[in-house]
């Protein structure tokens, strides 16, 4: 008579556990990675969505003949851009963006962006003219620096004639 061989179905206790260490060793590795990346992204992203903001303002000024400012949708000292921006007709009011071109948002609350003079005075607007150049810095160039602790930065250089470049600057404070 045949011997019946029983199947067991399922896992054992010792291959979930082996299973689980596996998988926990992938983690412990791949989340600090993972996190680094999203910090990066964040940064770049917040520079690009702030050149093509300046951009934009640069083009309605040109377009409109007629003052363009852009400036913090909050009106902080600090942080300036922070928490969000607008692009206005005119000088405006910074932390008013009722009448605004365009509003834009920031989604990361970890990162600071403050516009500077070349005397490293944080500033709360960039305005540009009817041609498309800087207008009410006194013949300066501005610097919009982006940052995110333990990050490298971003730096946003606008020239006199208003037009931006970003560039890598060092480990964020």
């Amino acid at each position: 008579m045949p011997k019946l061989v029983r199947f067991s179905k399922g896992f054992s206790l010792l291959e979930l556990m082996v299973v689980l260490v596996i998988i926990s060793l992938t983690l412990s590795v791949a989340l600090p990675s993972y996190q680094s990346m999203i910090g990066r992204f964040a940064i770049t992203t917040l520079a690009n969505n702030l050149l093509a903001a300046v951009s934009f303002a640069r083009s309605e000024a040109i377009k409109s003949g007629a003052v363009v400012s852009l400036y913090g949708s909050s009106g902080a000292v600090t942080n300036t851009l922070g928490s969000g921006y607008c692009v206005i007709f005119g000088l405006g009011v910074p932390g008013n963006c009722a009448a605004a071109i365009q509003v834009f948002s920031v989604s990361d609350s970890n990162l600071t962006a403050d516009i500077f003079d070349p005397l490293g005075q944080v500033q709360n607007t960039l305005q540009f003219d009817d041609l498309g150049g800087l207008s009410g810095t006194g013949g300066a160039t501005r610097t919009i620096d982006i940052c995110r602790t333990g990050f490298a930065g971003r730096q946003i250089q606008i020239s006199l004639i208003g037009r931006g470049r970003i560039v890598t600057t060092g480990l964020c404070p």
